[in-house]
């Protein structure tokens, strides 16, 4: 009884993410697990996270942001962040980076 619950709620959380189009990614179930492991699991699927960094979330829906260059065009070569859910959500933001001037 209670594995087909588990069954029931693993179908409906992936269907859920599937149609808000938010991607998943499963790992087996561990009482602990390691940092490595788990980066290189994620380092596969994701670009978005710099150790240290400031984690951006989209003004317009919410997801995180991420960065990528301009290839092209009159910013080409520069910075930006853009929502991880591109194309369906096309909001972009400068990047700007801003120094720390107090330990100096």
């Amino acid at each position: 009884q209670l594995h087909k619950g588990k069954v029931e709620r693993q179908k409906l959380l992936m269907h859920v993410c599937k149609s808000a189009n938010l991607p998943l990614i499963g790992a087996s179930v561990k009482h602990s697990y390691q940092v490595g492991r788990l980066r290189r699991l994620l380092a596969a699927h994701i670009d978005l996270i710099e150790p240290d960094k400031e984690v951006r979330f989209c003004k317009k829906c919410g997801s995180p942001m991420i960065i990528r260059t301009a290839s092209q065009g009159e910013f080409k070569g520069r910075r930006f962040f853009t929502c991880s859910r591109q194309p369906n959500c096309t909001y972009t933001e400068n990047y700007n980076v801003v120094f720390d001037t107090e330990d100096e």
